[in-house]
């Protein structure tokens, strides 16, 4: 009987506790079982194909009491959850090189069990591109589809994070729901507080930004658009948009067609702010007032094409009788909005001075309203401008 026993393999096991162990139990003798796991990353990622990576994998048993059990891919550890620096021997957001592609590897998991194969994405994305896009046509079309046929094999988290966002602002209210604020939002929501708390800031991500800001304005989900715009306007600032480089090109070395997609991403912040406020009857704008010499908006035909005319672009200055497309519209009058709400709800100490004002804002707005009628009934497109100056 003993023969047979001592014939029966058992498994490799520490004599003592790792350290690991040590700092968590605070005890010496218990054993535990150690494994080598390998971590493949893409190509793409910058990394060799493959590297060892040891680590101790925790059991479902978290107490004093429980046993630690070998096991857990390298899948697990890059869950959603990440781990615990208990269950990692390295913390890959401690190490830039790390950092990144972690995120993409999780999003391109996560993202891919939400939105499918990338046909299904690609049907999505043309959806979004005939209805949406032409409301607040803020991103390059061919830039989009180029990236597209890759998002899975060549992971880069804030597309990943647009494409997710795009799904999002495609929903709509079924029967009997009383809120928009689903379990896909608040995942959307989850993932974009991950790219934020890992420094992960492109152009890309503030368009995912605005997307889930229009989504909450248009819902009725309060305070979170308040809060949203606030964020596309900082994330903005902290990418440098302010500075407004896209108005010449050349200094910082800005393609046309990436020039006037920074541009649009600027002005959807500007007008999704003025637009929140005056919702709200307040005043307190997360971005500056544009100057009358900005540079408005490409007309938006034209940028679906990606023509780009050697003409001067139009500024904000650009009288109300000569028509421009209907998101620079939409730009002049969400302007002219915030300057009334300034002039409203902080008025001036000059009573003089606060009277003319009033009367050159009004006659400004009944020069645009006449003319947004035309236009709507010609094009069908300057609803929005409209409807800022209704309301």
């Amino acid at each position: 009987m003993d023969e047979e026993i001592s014939q029966v393999e058992s498994p490799p096991l520490a004599l003592n506790s790792c350290l690991s162990c040590k700092s968590g139990k605070r005890r010496v003798g218990r054993n535990c079982a150690y494994e080598e796991d390998t971590l493949n990353f893409p190509a793409s990622s910058g990394f060799q194909q493959s590297q060892t990576h040891s680590h101790l994998h925790f059991g479902k048993s978290g107490s004093r009491g429980g046993t630690l059990s070998p096991g857990g891919s390298s899948s697990q550890v890059f869950s959603s959850s990440f781990g615990t620096a208990s269950e990692q021997q390295v913390d890959p957001f401690l190490h830039d090189a790390l950092r990144k592609p972690t995120v993409d590897i999780a999003l391109s998991m996560e993202v891919s069990n939400i939105l499918g194969a990338v046909d299904k994405v690609h049907a999505m994305a043309i959806a979004y591109f005939e209805t949406i896009w032409t409301r607040m046509p803020m991103i390059c079309k061919s830039n989009f589809f180029k990236k597209l046929p890759t998002m899975y094999d060549k992971p880069q988290a804030d597309f990943l994070l647009l494409c997710l966002c795009i799904h999002l602002y495609l929903q709509t209210p079924a029967e009997g729901v009383q809120s928009m604020q689903s379990s896909l939002y608040v995942n959307v929501k989850s993932k974009i507080s991950l790219l934020e708390s890992t420094s992960y800031l492109t152009r890309t991500v503030i368009q995912a930004r605005i997307l889930v800001t229009s989504y909450e304005m248009g819902h009725g989900i309060n305070p979170g658009a308040t809060i949203s715009i606030s964020a596309c306007a900082s994330s903005a600032r902290a990418l440098g948009l302010n500075k407004k480089a896209f108005q010449n090109p050349a200094s910082v070395e800005l393609s046309p067609i990436q020039a006037e997609e920074e541009k649009r991403v600027w002005w959807a912040v500007v007008v999704l702010d003025r637009f929140v406020n005056l919702c709200q009857g307040s005043a307190l704008f997360a971005t500056e007032d544009p100057h009358a010499d900005d540079h408005l908006p490409l007309e938006d035909t034209l940028w679906a094409q990606e023509i780009l005319p050697a003409m001067p672009p139009s500024t904000l200055a650009t009288p109300s009788n000569i028509t421009v497309g209907p998101f620079a519209r939409e730009c002049q009058v969400s302007h002219l909005a915030g300057r009334v709400l300034s002039h409203v709800i902080n008025p001036t100490s000059d009573p003089a001075f606060h009277q003319e004002e009033a009367l050159q804002l009004e006659r400004t707005l009944r020069s645009f309203m006449p003319l947004l009628v035309e236009e709507q009934s010609k094009y069908g497109l300057y609803c929005a401008a409209f409807g800022i100056c209704v309301k």
